[in-house]
């Protein structure tokens, strides 16, 4: 369990300073890659673990973050808004206005001006999951909601693209985690529908917090083949694997 906690608590540590760095950073150009390299996540990889902690893409973010700064301002300085603008990151007052009226649908001078519109906080809708405890799934069926599962160089997640493959249907994941840990955690957050195998969610199943999905084509075990050599004896570690194995 600690590992587990330290896992998550590691990802969102990173994600943490990436958050950081964008708040402190308004007034420059915010590069993708130097939020990778500061997060130590790939680029591919920062957009959709933002995405599943953030709820929205980070351009999304960034944008409302500026606007949200820039109401701030608005509202409790006597800043020019061209000043404003500048400050926050765009090049003129007009791009902020533009930006300014598409999230808080008003301009930056009637919010000035209007000292009871509040600063409200927008997040773009995530895919709705609307699939029911007991309900047999089709595997074609699942191309039209948010999958959660491994990375693409993992042995599991070979094993579930070819599944579907076989079986007429494609696996377009909207995340890609490197731990069936975070995959757990994505999916009790309600971000997609997780695939990992059922030991790791064994706990959430038990306590109803995820429910697990009948599929109308069963995923099938996985088998494993183990070979010796007659030649060399077989270690005591060896031994009590292969009587666990075996068990």
């Amino acid at each position: 369990m600690k590992n587990r906690l330290t896992t998550e608590e590691d990802y969102r540590r990173r994600v943490n300073l990436v958050i950081e760095y964008v708040r402190k950073n308004l007034d420059s150009e915010i590069d993708i890659n130097i939020l990778a390299e500061l997060s130590a996540f790939s680029p591919f990889h920062l957009h959709r673990i933002l995405r599943g902690y953030l709820g929205e893409p980070i351009g999304a973010f960034i944008v409302r973050t500026r606007v949200e700064a820039a109401a701030t301002l608005l509202r409790y300085s006597d800043m020019a808004i061209s000043d404003i603008a500048y400050r926050v990151g765009y090049g003129t007052p007009s791009s902020l206005t533009k930006a300014f009226v598409k999230q808080m649908k008003i301009s930056p001078t009637e919010y000035r001006t209007t000292k009871n519109y509040r600063i409200m906080t927008t997040q773009s809708p995530r895919p709705a999951v609307n699939l029911t405890k007991g309900k047999t799934v089709e595997l074609k069926e699942l191309e039209n909601y948010p999958i959660i599962c491994l990375e693409q160089n993992t042995s599991a997640r070979k094993y579930i693209d070819m599944f579907f493959e076989k079986n007429g249907a494609v696996l377009n994941p909207e995340f890609e985690l490197a731990t069936s840990d975070l995959i757990v955690q994505f999916a009790k957050r309600g971000l997609g529908v997780g695939c990992v195998v059922r030991n790791f969610a064994e706990k959430q199943l038990e306590e109803g917090r995820l429910f697990e999905l009948n599929l109308k084509i069963p995923i099938p075990p996985r088998e494993i083949c183990i070979v010796t050599n007659k030649k060399t004896p077989i270690s005591p570690a060896g031994k009590k694997l292969l009587s666990i194995l075996s068990a």
